[in-house]
């Protein structure tokens, strides 16, 4: 029963650390080293392993960087960037707009897409307008989460507690209940990076003439291509959205509405293997390891013995929060939701909508909070830039606590 909690306890340390002497360890190495321990160690059957990887994350998470890839290496990526950016004057309208921009996306877009496409992004705005790529990459990791509590498509946590809890009408729930709380979190994530990252804004180019106008398109075809490609993709997630919004069957589960677009590219591009090449595996790894490391956890009864033996009111707001945002980071998000709700059968709306906004807004504690931040920071550091766990935590604590607080306070009052 230890096994597992032991080997958990271990990688969650490795991925802090991520030095041992003069070895540096990668975090999707850490988290594969953990996955194949408890496997060797017996905490797991090699076929319940296999069991576990939840494939069609791994065929989004593909599919999205394949897009991504095509996008980033045609600079389709870059006039996008210029058309949405160029608006910033000051070093807070950058860092507004990044929020902004973030949120609203993955409110629609699902986050994960949005981390995906948003790390060559943020780097690509930092070099234009002379600020650290650092702030804005904690910017779009924090506001892609608190942004996709706004809506039941925003994350796989919230479209699971809109379809398996009951909610009647989930778009309207999510938008009565987090709307303003939501727009409140994201004022408190701009004042806490604005204050955090103020010496990495002093380099803004304030004399930097427009993005608009200059074409950074290095490959047409390809950006013809990836254009068709996004547009598919999108297509195909706001016909999901739509389709749920009414009760209608989707044939398409969620997980693959990326693959569509993925098709597109590697069927017309002829850099298809150069793509396919420098997509990011590592995150691809680090998702299996960690699909096999928590359903060992989760076999090893020690999370359900805790919930069984705690004396609470699962069905109390502050206590489906509290445990949502400690819970998650162990098991993640989407597994404790599954976990979860069933100790709500007939609970009301506001208890769902809390569960879901919990378990979202958990992701921002640390690093390993949510899936969406592993993107980001697996691209930064191929990049040359290390978002390392103490520096994500630097803000993600205070942030996590302060804007579940005020959903807290929001439901208690209304």
């Amino acid at each position: 029963m230890l096994i597992a909690l032991y080997i958990f306890a271990l990688v969650y340390i490795l991925i802090a650390v991520r030095k041992i002497g003069p070895f540096r360890i990668e975090m999707w190495q850490a988290m594969l080293l953990g996955g194949c321990a408890v496997i060797a160690l017996g905490a797991i059957s090699p076929t319940a392993a296999l069991e576990s990887i939840d494939w069609g994350v791994i065929v989004f998470l593909f599919s999205m960087f394949v897009v991504a890839r095509a996008l980033e290496m045609s600079g389709y990526l870059e006039e996008l960037a210029n058309r949405a950016f160029s608006v910033a004057k000051s070093a807070d309208g950058l860092l507004a707009s990044v929020i902004i921009f973030s949120a609203l996306s993955s409110a629609i877009l699902i986050n994960d897409t949005i981390a995906v496409v948003g790390v060559p992004v943020a780097f690509y705005i930092s070099q234009r307008f002379g600020v650290k790529p650092l702030p804005l990459l904690m910017a779009l990791a924090f506001s892609v989460t608190i942004g996709s509590t706004l809506s039941p498509i925003g994350n796989p946590q919230n479209l699971l507690v809109a379809v398996r809890g009951g909610l009647q009408a989930p778009f309207l729930s999510f938008l009565r209940w987090l709307f303003l709380p939501t727009l409140l979190n994201l004022v408190i994530c701009f004042l806490t990076l604005k204050i955090l990252y103020r010496k990495e804004f002093l380099g803004f180019k304030r004399t930097s003439r427009s993005l608009r106008g200059i074409s950074m398109i290095r490959d047409r075809k390809l950006a013809s291509i990836s254009r068709i490609a996004l547009i598919a993709v999108l297509i195909t997630i706001l016909l999901r959205a739509t389709a749920t919004a009414f009760g209608i069957p989707f044939p398409l589960p969620l997980p693959f509405v990326a693959s569509g677009g993925a098709a597109i590219v590697l069927l017309l591009s002829e850099r298809r293997k150069e793509i396919v090449r420098t997509v990011d595996w590592g995150t691809l790894l680090f998702f299996m390891g960690m699909f096999v490391l928590m359903q060992s956890v989760w076999d090893s009864g020690a999370i359900q013995s805790f919930l069984g033996s705690a004396r609470m009111d699962f069905q109390d707001v502050g206590t489906t929060l509290a445990l949502s945002v400690v819970l998650s980071q162990v098991l993640s998000n989407v597994p404790f939701v599954l976990l979860y709700l069933p100790l709500l059968a007939g609970a009301s709306e506001k208890v769902l909508i809390a569960l879901a906004a919990g378990s979202t807004l958990a992701g921002n504690f640390t690093l390993l909070g949510a899936a969406s931040n592993i993107i980001i920071a697996q691209n930064s550091e191929k990049r040359g830039v290390e978002i390392t766990f103490w520096e994500f935590a630097k803000s993600g604590v205070a942030l996590t606590i302060i804007t579940v607080l005020v959903v807290y306070a929001y439901l208690l009052l209304f």
